[in-house]
């Protein structure tokens, strides 16, 4: 298994364990249906990643840093409030556990960005973080293929 899906699915255990307003509602892929009955709702995903170039060792370790978003969502009249109020409770979680369970070496935060939409009387609000996961890879002795360290 690939390290980005392994830190992806500790950021959302966390974020589950740490009693957000999603409750059960915080999931590990981009890819779900957003409706009014699923909200409040916390996405986790992985935008891209990028590769030290002054650790990019061939046969060697490897550091990577990670772009990690984390999507907070809600609907109706308070949804402002409310994903402000999930973001600082994602950002204390992932704050208490840094490392992901020591599978990282670091997660930063970097920014939010918040958003608005509406359709007739849906009205949707986002509060999107862009977090940095810095963590290492080495070969495997087998075949070539990275591992996490």
């Amino acid at each position: 298994m690939h390290p980005r899906k392994t830190l992806r699915a500790a950021a959302v255990e966390i974020i589950r364990a740490a009693g957000t307003d999603a409750a059960h509602r915080v999931y590990n892929s981009r890819d779900f249906t957003l409706n009014t009955n699923s909200t409040p709702a916390i996405v986790v995903y992985t935008l891209g990643e990028r590769i030290d170039s002054d650790q990019q060792h061939e046969g060697g370790l490897r550091r990577r840093v990670m772009d990690m978003r984390v999507e907070c969502y809600h609907t109706g009249d308070d949804g402002a409030d409310a994903v402000d109020e999930m973001a600082w409770q994602v950002e204390n979680a992932l704050r208490a556990a840094p490392t992901l369970g020591n599978l990282a070496l670091t997660t930063r935060l970097i920014n939010t960005d918040m958003a608005f939409a509406a359709q007739g009387e849906f009205a949707l609000h986002a509060a999107v973080m862009h977090w940095d996961v810095t963590y290492y890879t080495h070969p495997y002795d087998d075949g070539g293929d990275d591992a996490g360290v």
